[in-house]
């Protein structure tokens, strides 16, 4: 079973209902035909607490 819930903000979180949404929602974001980059920065490295993800959109 996936994990459902991401996010520790009561206001801020993402929620999937099932594991097939879950796995739906992740398929789109690994297409590489949507367009979509997943980032890891190393800014911990560079004195920040943590390293950071991003999501990059590209509009075209």
């Amino acid at each position: 079973m996936a994990q459902l819930i991401f996010g520790k903000s009561l206001t801020r979180k993402i929620i999937f209902t099932s594991d097939k949404e879950f796995f739906e929602a992740l398929g789109f974001l690994c297409n590489t035909n949507n367009r979509i980059k997943l980032v890891l920065e190393r800014n911990d490295e560079q004195g920040a607490w943590a390293p950071e993800g991003r999501m990059e959109f590209i509009f075209r």
